[in-house]
């Protein structure tokens, strides 16, 4: 015959047997356990909550964007390469994927053991499909088979938007924060407005300072050339749609204006006046055709 054993749990904290310490020990940490867990929880939908709102992404993009420029704003002016007058021999992308960037070390050595130039037909974060034009190399040497597979190794081919590497989608992802907003389903021009302010920050820095496009080797030779994104083209890509989603919205018309005429009143080089006159004269007009 087997003795069962029975225990019994107390049931409130005043029946604890406090001369058993095992057992007073083991509830009290449990308690403090199911304390600790609870405001861990609590904690976490915090977290979430925050991590989550419009301000939160808005900022965390502007700042990553922010420093992926300070590192590639590097030159002290606009870069031009002009090829040489050698053949180029042009590569073509093995397999259709996105452009990512390449290793400049790693891509520098090739140009130098091959005695050529590299140049970059389309800017990181292009989806090229397989068989479309990548880069021409500059060479009185022909690369064979095998210096066409090495020539990759260097370049990066994967999805994805890295606001680390390529600023590129960091003044994307804060149009479509904008774009998102201005959405009937959604309809907050205010984040739109925080994300506008974001947004035109980020093209003042662009419009005093210049990506690094040329990158010579110690005896000061171009070996990889780039192309980046022109000041015009991005404005475009990004304001543009803003603009068609929020141009009835009165609000939005008078954000657009009040940062595109601070825009103009920095640029001193008067270099993007023209396009600043155009989208303020846009504005203008829509704002006399509303009135009647």
């Amino acid at each position: 015959m087997s003795n069962k054993v029975e225990m019994k749990l107390p049931k409130d904290l005043s029946q604890i047997d406090t001369n058993n310490l095992g057992e007073f020990i083991s509830i009290y940490l449990l308690l403090l356990l199911t304390i600790g867990d609870i405001f861990l929880f609590i904690y976490f939908l915090h977290y979430v909550t925050q991590s989550v709102k419009f301000e939160t992404i808005i900022k965390r993009v502007y700042k990553i964007t922010l420093h992926t420029l300070d590192e590639i704003c590097v030159a002290e002016s606009p870069q031009v390469y002009t090829p040489e007058e050698t053949k180029g021999q042009t590569i073509y992308m093995p397999s259709s994927n996105y452009y990512q960037g390449f290793n400049n070390k790693e891509l520098m050595e090739f140009a130098c053991e091959h005695d050529g130039t590299i140049q970059f037909l389309q800017p990181a974060g292009a989806f090229l499909l397989k068989g479309s034009p990548l880069l021409i190399f500059y060479s009185s040497l022909q690369l064979s088979d095998k210096d066409l597979v090495k020539i990759f190794m260097p370049i990066d081919f994967y999805n994805g938007q890295p606001l680390e590497q390529n600023s590129y989608y960091g003044y994307h992802q804060l149009a479509e924060v904008a774009i998102k907003a201005l959405s009937p389903g959604i309809n907050d021009p205010e984040t739109a407005v925080l994300s506008l302010h974001s947004l035109t920050d980020l093209f003042l820095y662009r419009l005093h300072n210049y990506i690094q496009t040329v990158f010579v080797d110690e005896e000061g030779l171009p070996r990889v050339n780039t192309i980046a994104h022109s000041f015009e083209r991005l404005f475009a890509e990004c304001y543009y749609p803003i603009w068609e989603y929020g141009k009835k919205d009165r609000y939005i018309q008078d954000a657009l204006q009040q940062m595109l005429e601070q825009l103009n009143s920095c640029d001193i080089d008067g270099t993007q006046s023209a396009l600043f006159a155009i989208f303020l004269r846009k504005i203008k007009s829509q704002k006399e055709e509303d009135e009647f």
